[in-house]
């Protein structure tokens, strides 16, 4: 069948106890937000945002204007591949976010502007992995984390005006590049400040 296709562009989504969104759970989704809200119920568990969840599938998530999406932990590609696009909004994750969970996943994250905030940050964890920041795109995490797992790969590009803050005021003050897979990082006109 055709590919699922989802879009928000106002309103509030409050997801509650033990609950989730699945993008392209098992063959292929995409899903565009311009505006709304997406969040956990502060009262329950922390929510799943997964794109690409099963080998096979594959996920696509656009988040651009004044969109707020805000996950307990998040699986871009987690045994599929996934592709996330932020042009503008906001994105946290309570815990971290997953690019490439499994090995034999794949994952792209392009960060052009707005803001993303997760609580940590693993570029590849076993599979292949890609992190574009750019713009007035601005990355602020605790904990990054680049090829976590043997055999996984990581690329991080940093082009004009992109910004990654990891530093003492932070979770876990703890940067990583090229834990045990392999990584490639790259800085055009750019900031990193630890």
């Amino acid at each position: 069948g055709a590919p699922a296709l989802y879009t928000m562009s106002a309103g509030s989504i409050l997801l509650p106890r033990n609950t989730g969104i699945s993008i392209g759970p098992t063959t292929s989704g995409t899903f565009i937000q311009t505006g709304g809200s997406i969040g956990s119920d502060p009262a329950s568990a922390p929510s799943l945002v997964t794109l690409g969840a099963a080998a096979g599938s594959s996920g696509t998530y656009s988040l651009s204007g004044t969109g707020v999406l805000r996950a307990g932990g998040e699986y871009v590609g987690k045994s599929g591949s996934a592709t996330f696009t932020q042009s503008g909004g906001t994105h946290d994750t309570e815990s971290t976010l997953f690019l490439a969970y499994n090995a034999g996943s794949s994952a792209t994250y392009s960060l052009s502007a707005g803001s993303l905030n997760p609580s940590a940050l693993h570029v590849a964890e076993s599979g292949a992995a890609t992190l574009d920041v750019s713009g007035s795109g601005t990355l602020s995490t605790g904990e990054l984390t680049l090829a976590a797992q043997p055999g996984s790969a990581a690329t991080l590009n940093l082009a004009a005006g992109g910004t990654i803050y990891s530093g003492d005021d932070l979770q876990h003050q703890q940067t990583t590049l090229a834990a045990s897979g392999s990584a490639v990082a790259s800085c055009r006109s750019c900031s990193v400040v630890a």
